[in-house]
């Protein structure tokens, strides 16, 4: 009997030790998960009872003080009664009951042991033991303390026997059934009790219970962390090697239940305020295109509120709108996830067990959600890649359908691409193969590529592209450039055929210039008879009024067909461009209409902020430019008006300002000032002309890439601006002015 007395001795002391080692690693683990809290209660009570039966039979074998072997007794009944209620907890928890019944039943044992332990103190009622000759203690609780651990026990062991889906760890079964087995055995058993069988099945217990939590709370998340991670890994590889959606939904799907290793999944894609069922596995792909509001099924629900969700009974457990028809019938553990894409929730993942399937946990529900991000990416790419395809292919439809020739060069001139109506313009062997990756040079000469290249960048940078003309197998074309991509991967040309264009301008420039030559023949000849019949009449009053108007109308058509031979001469692009001083070309427009300004009584002001500005330019066609707009702001300026002529230089340009405070252009007529022949409503029968100087201005500027525009406001005057890119600051040859 010493042997077992001596046994029961190193249990306890063991039992002291193992508490207190796993006690430790549950609380350093995680201190505030609920499961470590009971599993803290359960191994402190163990504590306190092995603490106890050391004292009471330790002190009961070698007959020493009464007292000591009174206050252990007391700490078994502690111990105990802790013990039970803890683990019943400790079972509520990991099974996820936490009904009225499980709190009212703990709180109620714990009540009624305080209550009649208080009971017995009040009464003197002393603990019931006695010591055998051979040192053996034997001991007995009261017997309401006995009901409430049957009660609690016996609770316990229903719960476990109940929800054995739900604990999972065979350890943990194993751990719980033999305490309450063992304890229901020894509350019957005086005698086991009193060879200490409570605490040898305890200790027992307890460490098949604290090997089955610091193997789910430490030893399991560390191995299985890595393995997370690197399936995670895989999967997402697996994912985004599918670039069709299609694929990629359908591989999202399979590849969720097989990490979960789970029967079945689905996919609901979100459209606006509607979830659509796009892909399944191991479901009928019958339901596929299934539809639901966010205020409908599970996937509703998880897309509306932003987060994970899982039941343990779909059945049971849901009592909304099925996710799919077959939902309630087929349905075990669910768990949904949201696959968020920035902020944005694209889509839901649901994954499902089978009726008889096993029970989700949260170590699933945090898997999944490891999952979802990676699969809302994939799925957000895939879609925006099919976008994007769809969108090159209509543009390399377009670009091969087109007739005009379209080609992309990389920055070392290598093809990139070629429409076969560049391929065509470049080679005349009908055999000549693919010319892509191929040096542009080796099918055109260098001088076909822009010359100034400096020009082309500034263009490209400013206008984004540059345009000059190409003369190739006999036909013109207009070439735009562009940049290839930011940053800048090559270049983007596009030719138009404009040699039909061409042709038909010389045409017209050949036909307006013999019309008007052909004008000024009969013109000068009407206007001689005129002359000599005026002579005739002389002194015949109605005659002369009649000659009068016969004569400005004669003038009129004079001024119409030297200003179209002005506008063709300048189309021409004839006489070349010389050095011209602005500052005396200013000068001399002032001069010329400076006795008119002094007739009609208006002030004509020069201000030339440029002493030595010279433009290159063909001068006698600047001084037209100057003196149209000096012109035209006296004939639309009263009398007592001013005219103000401003020169001023800004970088590397001139800017000319021609202002007056004349009537001004209506708002709605700006923009056609410079069209030919345009004259605005109001003005054209009251100020005589012809509507080609403005046009006749502007063809002049362009030409000197120049530019001129207007501010106007009517009622208050007209300013038009002119601008030239200055040539030099000093001359060094100048052949106009004289």
């Amino acid at each position: 009997m010493l042997t077992l007395i001596t046994v029961t001795l190193i249990t306890n002391g063991l039992m002291l030790t193992l508490a207190l080692a796993a006690l430790f690693l549950i609380l350093w683990q995680n201190a505030r998960r609920e499961i470590n809290i009971y599993f803290s209660l359960f191994m402190i009570a163990m504590l306190v009872w092995s603490a106890g039966s050391l004292l009471s039979r330790a002190t009961a074998l070698v007959a020493v003080d009464e007292d000591l072997t009174v206050l252990g007794l007391n700490l078994i009944e502690i111990g105990f009664g802790g013990a039970c209620i803890a683990l019943f907890l400790l079972v509520a928890a990991l099974t996820e009951i936490r009904s009225f019944f499980t709190w009212s039943l703990a709180i109620g044992s714990v009540a009624m042991l305080v209550l009649n332990k208080t009971t017995l103190s009040l009464f003197d009622i002393s603990f019931q033991y006695e010591i055998s000759v051979t040192g053996l203690l034997n001991y007995s609780f009261p017997l309401v303390d006995t009901l409430v651990y049957l009660v609690v026990v016996t609770a316990t062991l229903i719960s476990v026997w109940q929800n054995l889906p739900k604990i999972k760890e065979t350890s943990m079964i194993l751990g719980l059934l033999v305490f309450c087995l063992g304890q229901l055995v020894v509350l019957i058993s005086p005698r086991l009790r009193a060879l200490g069988s409570a605490e040898h099945t305890a200790t027992i217990a307890a460490l098949t219970i604290s090997y089955a939590i610091v193997r789910s709370q430490v030893m399991e998340p560390l191995i299985g962390r890595a393995k997370e991670l690197e399936a995670v890994q895989k999967i997402g590889l697996a994912i985004t090697s599918s670039l069709n959606p299609r694929e990629a939904l359908q591989t999202i799907a399979a590849q969720a239940a097989g990490l979960l290793k789970i029967d079945g999944s689905l996919i609901f894609l979100r459209r606006d305020n509607e979830l659509i069922l796009e892909a399944v596995y191991n479901i009928p792909e019958k339901f596929l295109g299934t539809r639901l509001t966010l205020q409908e099924g599970v996937a509703g629900k998880v897309a509306r509120e932003r987060q994970g969700f899982m039941l343990h009974d779909y059945r049971r457990e849901w009592h909304g709108v099925p996710d799919i028809p077959i939902a309630l019938k087929t349905f075990g553990s669910v768990l949904s996830v949201p696959l968020m894409f920035r902020d944005d929730v694209v889509g839901v993942l649901i994954t499902i067990e089978g009726v008889e399937g096993r029970l989700f946990t949260n170590d699933d529900l945090h898997l999944l959600q490891l999952l979802g991000p990676q699969a809302a990416v994939a799925i957000t790419n895939s879609f925006l890649f099919e976008k994007e395809r769809a969108v090159a292919d209509q543009l390399e439809t377009v670009l091969i359908s087109t007739e005009n020739p379209v080609i992309s060069v990389s920055h070392d001139l290598k093809i990139i691409f070629a429409n076969p109506a560049a391929t065509d313009l470049m080679t005349d062997d009908p055999f000549h193969g693919s010319i892509i990756g191929k040096s542009l040079l080796d099918y055109i000469k260098s001088d076909l590529l822009p010359q100034d290249m400096r020009g082309l960048l500034r263009d490209v940078r400013k206008l984004r592209s540059h345009v000059y003309e190409v003369h190739l197998k006999e036909h013109d074309y207009l070439c735009h450039i562009a940049r290839l991509g930011k940053p800048n991967r090559g270049w983007v040309a596009v030719l138009n055929d404009v040699t039909q264009l061409k042709e038909i301008d010389r045409l017209k420039s050949q036909m307006v210039r013999m019309t008007s030559h052909d004008l000024k023949n009969p013109l000068f000849a009407t206007m001689t008879y005129i002359q000599l019949l005026e002579e005739d009449v002389e002194g015949v009053e109605s005659a002369q009024r009649n000659i009068a108007s016969i004569w400005k109308q004669l003038d009129r058509m004079e001024r119409i067909v030297n200003g179209i031979l002005d506008l063709e001469k300048v189309a021409s692009g004839a006489p070349p461009f010389e050095l011209c001083d602005l500052t005396l070309l200013l000068n001399n427009a002032i001069r010329s209409y400076e006795d008119i300004a002094v007739r009609r009584n208006q002030i004509l002001q020069l201000k030339a902020d440029i002493p030595s500005a010279y433009v290159l330019g063909d001068g006698p066609q600047l001084e037209q430019v100057f003196t149209n707009l000096i012109d035209n702001a006296i004939k639309f300026t009263p009398e007592g008006g001013t005219i103000r002529v401003v020169a001023e230089s800004q970088e590397n340009n001139v800017i000319i300002s021609i202002e007056d405070t004349g009537m001004g252009i209506p708002i709605e007529a700006q923009s056609q000032v410079f069209d030919r022949y345009f004259r605005a409503n109001g003005i054209k029968d009251k100020i005589p002309g012809t509507g080609v100087g403005l046009s006749l201005v502007k063809a002049i500027v362009d030409r000197h890439r120049g530019r001129i525009w207007l501010r106007s406001e009517e009622g208050k005057g007209s300013t038009f601006y002119v601008t030239l890119p200055i040539a030099l600051a000093e001359p060094v040859h100048t052949k106009y002015p004289m």
